[in-house]
């Protein structure tokens, strides 16, 4: 009620720069606009904002402007800031003010755990350690990819093949992994190599063998030599020598005709003593005294 009096000032205000700009509107193209800005109302109070531009061919521009509300009082446009409170802010959102419902502050520090890193192995690419919010899920540090060890080779040794077993070649494997990398190929068997094994014949004393046959590589036997018996000596007399008075006699003997070995050996005879008849030998015919 103690504002009327400002409001009925505010109107005559307005008549005047109205009353103003019709005179002048015929003199040099004088121009006059008035634009209204209503507010709203509380409690049943209304307040308005009026504003009253007139211009003038000499440049002259006549403003009016102001705040009134239902009590004829004025009120300033600009209000004093708000003091922000209360809200928490994240690292995704900032904190609202509990008393304009504005966001205000500034974001939060990301709260990072470890992404843990990949070891490379020799095919497949590794990972660095990387780092994320625990909030948001944000990424902080990117992994980054570790390129593949590759295979360390290492030679895996064959087998040679023998004459009744097959053998392998050589291959190849990685020694930190284990992986075949050159597999290993069966080699055959090469089979035996057959030689002659020369018979033995047999003797009067010895036996003999029969021709056999035999493995050059491995010395296996492939055909059994067999047993010959010995022949047996084949017998001759050797005649005996019958003793002298002057010589010594032998007895018979027996060698064999095919090697010449003694069967029976010839035995000494002693000479036999002289037959004297008148002081002379009547075998040998010496004297005695010879």
């Amino acid at each position: 009620m103690k504002r009327k009096p400002l409001a009925v000032l505010l109107s005559l205000m307005v008549c005047l720069c109205l009353a103003l700009a019709s005179c002048g509107g015929d003199e040099g193209g004088e121009t006059t606009t008035t634009k209204p800005v209503t507010g709203s109302t509380q409690g049943g109070a209304t307040s308005s904002t009026q504003s009253v531009t007139v211009s003038t061919s000499g440049g002259t521009t006549v403003s009016t402007g102001g705040t009134t509300d239902s009590t004829g009082g004025t009120t300033d446009s600009e209000q004093a800031p708000c003091e922000h409170e209360g809200g928490t802010s994240t690292c995704e959102s900032l904190a609202v003010c509990s008393k304009c419902g504005e966001e205000y502050g500034t974001l939060a520090s990301h709260t990072e755990e470890a992404v843990a890193g990949k070891e490379p192995t020799c095919t497949e690419a590794g990972l660095t350690e990387g780092k994320k919010c625990t909030a948001c899920g944000t990424i902080t540090v990117e992994q980054e990819e570790i390129p593949a060890a590759g295979h360390t080779e290492e030679t895996v040794e064959g087998i040679a093949p023998t004459c009744t077993e097959a053998g392998i070649t050589d291959g190849k494997k990685c020694t930190a992994c284990g992986e075949t990398l050159v597999a290993q190929e069966e080699i055959s068997a090469t089979g035996h190599t057959e030689e002659t094994v020369d018979s033995i014949a047999p003797t009067c004393t010895e036996a003999g063998l029969t021709e056999g046959k035999a493995c050059s590589a491995c010395g296996e036997t492939l055909l059994a030599q067999e047993e010959i018996p010995a022949t047996g000596h084949t017998e001759k007399t050797i005649v005996g020598r019958a003793p002298t008075c002057t010589t010594t006699g032998l007895t018979e003997g027996k060698k064999c005709t095919v090697c010449g070995g003694v069967i029976i050996p010839q035995k000494p005879i002693a000479a036999k003593a002289h037959n004297l008849v008148d002081n002379k030998c009547s075998d040998c015919g010496r004297q005695a005294s010879e």
